[in-house]
């Protein structure tokens, strides 16, 4: 290992770009052509990758047998001790309970020896008849001979951590694969960490040692501070050897090694929270320190994707860990079904993150009221969720951000009545909602201000087609807003809503429906509910007017416009 590490140090030393860290050296390194890690060494030196390897390999594989021989002399040792201790207690029975009548035997010295394993006659048999003779227990006899095979099937070299290091080769999984540092087939992979900074650049991100429960861990996964997986898996006989490393040049110490272990064993998730919190500073809440490296995955595997790195190595071990801790309850629900999880229902009124998105794709109320008033950047992980499950159609999930974008103008809005007052904030919809003035209305307007009898703004026309782009830069998307970026990087889902006209219509419509709603609300969540279900009260009077929420493409400009021409009559009918 210390070979590698020289020769990786070199050829980071002899880089042309220094933003490479030391561990995105080496792990680029180790991918290199299998004929040699650098061209500049001969193949038989001892820099040759192979060597290099096949070093590594074997250092493990001496490390291991010492384990399992430390293991079993220990196992041995601790046998002996109780085998003694049952010959002790044996003869404290005896001692205990002394023979009622005289004991048969011709005379015995003062001071003599009770054996335990029985007389022995010549021919090696315990005498019969002796009430003092005792034969040697099964287990006394039996166990060192078994210790001999020590069972290390759920052994790592990492403490504390149960799961098999390596698995059959007909057996695939994606925990397992061959490490890039010892070249041992099919063996687990483990994830290395790095601290995180100790001074914060983010403002609201909790500082180190506050243990905070934070409200939405989800959203904090693009946070650069947070980001403490260091680009490189290995099995866990590497990763014991690399956390012994001192800090490498340019580049943070592994601190921690998280190895892909099932989390369904409490103990197994223990640890991993121990040495993730250790990781971060503890700046989270035991509960949600495992949602916070949920959220920051998410984040790696898209830069990844985005990344020209060769090895699949790495994405395919934390895409792994993604779908892992998707399932593991974690977030917080007031009431809800019942939790579906193979784990046990020990964690009150929390679900697993999968679960959310799953249920609220499926239209369940709860579900969706805790999913789109989630911050965006922890909804974009939601979604991914729901997107990697492979079972829910694309156009469910584009909905749910159609109406994650119409929850976000509702907020707006809201927000801006609750500081100016409807009328001041119905007034900068109604500009959004409204085009330039007619030619006809602009020129009677123009001729009626000579007499001193334009007393009012020109009429301007109601729009039936609003484009989501002329929307940003006004109250409802202001500028330097997060909301269009975050959405973009869900690309398949928000193209349609973002680059084409086929929402245009249903926008208009939710714009005028905003306007027109008065009620005094609690939350944005409060009125956006309000609204749809004043649609659904019209399902009866105009048909597929409901689709400006369910399924906004079937709104196309035409229907659109007579459903605005007609809103405001129909709403004053019904109870809303």
């Amino acid at each position: 290992m210390k070979r590698l590490l020289l020769v990786v140090r070199e050829e980071h030393k002899t880089q042309a770009s220094k933003d490479n860290s030391f561990w995105s050296c080496l792990a680029s390194f180790i991918c290199k052509k299998p004929e040699g890690i650098s061209d500049c060494f001969e193949p038989d030196s001892h820099h040759n990758a192979d060597h290099l390897r096949e070093a590594i390999y074997l250092l493990n594989s001496h490390n291991w047998y010492n384990f399992e021989h430390k293991l079993e002399v220990e196992r041995e040792a601790s046998c002996h001790v109780l085998s003694s201790l049952r010959e002790v207690q044996s003869v404290v029975d005896v001692l205990d309970d002394p023979p009622l009548g005289p004991i048969p035997r011709p005379s015995m010295p003062g001071t003599f020896w009770y054996p335990t394993s029985g007389a022995k006659d010549g021919n090696g048999s315990a005498k019969k008849g002796d009430p003092l003779a005792r034969q040697q227990s099964p287990a006394s006899s039996n166990e060192p001979s078994k210790l001999r095979n020590v069972d290390t099937t759920n052994l790592l070299f990492l403490r504390g951590f149960s799961g098999r290091r390596k698995l059959d080769n007909h057996v695939r999984s994606d925990a397992y694969a061959t490490c890039l540092l010892c070249g041992e087939p099919n063996s687990i992979q483990t994830l290395l960490l790095q601290t995180s900074p100790e001074v914060n650049q983010t403002p609201l991100l909790p500082p180190p040692g506050q243990r905070s429960k934070y409200d939405y861990p989800l959203a904090l996964g693009f946070h650069p501070e947070l980001d403490v997986v260091l680009p490189l898996t290995c099995c866990d006989g590497c990763a014991f050897l690399l956390l012994q490393v001192d800090e490498p040049p340019g580049g943070n110490r592994a601190v921690a090694a998280l190895p892909l272990v099932s989390l369904e064993e409490r103990t197994n998730r223990s640890l991993w929270r121990r040495e993730l919190a250790r990781a971060y500073r503890h700046r989270f809440h035991d509960n949600t320190v495992l949602l916070v490296f949920l959220s920051t995955l998410c984040t790696k595997i898209e830069d990844l994707a985005k990344s020209d790195r060769r090895d699949s190595s790495l994405r395919t071990s934390l895409e792994w860990c993604k779908r892992e801790l998707a399932t593991l309850p974690g977030m917080p629900m007031g009431s809800s079904p019942k939790l579906v999880t193979t784990l046990p229902s020990g964690v009150d009124n929390r679900v697993p993150p999968q679960q959310v998105a799953f249920f609220a794709c499926l239209g369940n109320k709860i579900y969706v009221r805790t999913m789109l008033t989630y911050p965006i950047d922890g909804f974009v992980v939601l979604v991914q969720l729901a997107a990697s499950m492979n079972v829910i159609k694309p156009g469910i999930i584009q909905n749910l951000v159609w109406n994650r974008l119409l929850y976000h103008l509702t907020e707006q809005h809201m927000r801006l009545r609750t500081h100016f007052g409807l009328e001041y904030a119905n007034g900068m919809l109604g500009k959004i909602m409204t085009g330039p003035s007619s030619s006809r209305g602009a020129s009677e307007e123009k001729a009626h201000a000579f007499d001193g009898e334009l007393t009012r703004d020109p009429p301007r026309m109601q729009l039936t087609s609003i484009s989501l782009t002329s929307v940003i830069g006004t109250y409802l998307i202001p500028p330097g807003y997060s909301i269009i970026p975050r959405l973009c990087q869900l690309d398949e889902y928000f193209s349609d809503i973002y680059k084409t006209t086929k929402y245009n219509a249903s926008l208009a419509v939710f714009l005028h429906l905003l306007a027109s709603d008065t009620h005094h609300h609690t939350t944005a969540m409060d009125t956006l509910e309000n609204m749809r279900r004043a649609l659904d009260k019209l399902r009866h009077v105009e048909e597929g007017i409901s689709n400006v929420f369910e399924d906004p493409m079937l709104v196309d400009e035409h229907r659109g416009a007579g459903f605005i021409e007609r809103l405001d009559c129909w709403l004053g009918y019904i109870v809303w």
